[in-house]
């Protein structure tokens, strides 16, 4: 299987919550959501040979960095040094300077405190995303068809959140980036609210 390449954009927004305590006690609190602005990915075989182009890719990622303008655009660590120097280069031509791109290494230990962020977000209900069949004309629905596909289907090898090998979904391009939006913008918020520890469960399964 070859590899997608998957992107995402995200935000959050605050929103107003009752939140009862082990007393019995409630009480209004601001708490994060992460909301999806983009999720899409680039595939192998809409490009010659079957093999993605940066030189095509590259001026997408720069005029979304443009459009949004976000904190930071980041890569993994597979063959992106072209890609970071080049967009980073594009948007200092064009005089923005907000945006960080840079390459972030994945590790065993990253991995899996990314995908427990995630899950305890999922399951709280503070993840928002489009509905790919709404609107009806969209035209990511592709990337959110496959990313639902992918995220039903990661499965924990030896402690590591990883895709299948066999089956009908062998890839999780798009599920890492949701992961990676949504560990950056509320991680520590579930993590010190000790509820990314998989001790407990919140809502139905996700």
């Amino acid at each position: 299987v070859v590899a997608n390449f998957g992107i995402a954009v995200a935000h959050v927004e605050y929103v107003d919550e009752e939140i009862v305590d082990p007393s019995g006690i409630s009480s209004i609190m601001s708490v994060p959501h992460v909301v999806f602005d983009l999720v899409h990915a680039f595939y192998p075989e809409d490009f010659a040979e079957n093999t993605i182009d940066w030189m095509e890719v590259t001026p997408e990622i720069t005029k979304l960095i443009n459009a949004f303008r976000p904190i930071e655009w980041t890569f993994d660590q597979f063959d992106s040094n072209f890609a970071i120097q080049k967009i980073a280069n594009d948007i200092a031509q064009m005089g923005i300077t907000e945006t960080q791109v840079y390459m972030k290494t994945a590790n065993a230990a990253n991995n899996r405190r990314r995908a427990m962020n995630f899950k305890a977000a999922l399951n709280l209900g503070r993840i928002h995303i489009p509905h790919p069949t709404y609107p009806s004309d969209q035209s990511n629905k592709r990337s959110l068809d496959l990313v639902r596909q992918e995220l039903k289907f990661l499965q924990d090898k030896h402690g590591k959140i990883d895709k299948q090998e066999i089956g009908p979904v062998r890839t999780k391009d798009i599920a890492d980036c949701l992961m990676e939006c949504v560990d950056f913008l509320i991680g520590d918020n579930l993590t010190l609210g000790g509820l990314a520890d998989g001790k407990a469960q919140f809502g139905s399964p996700g």
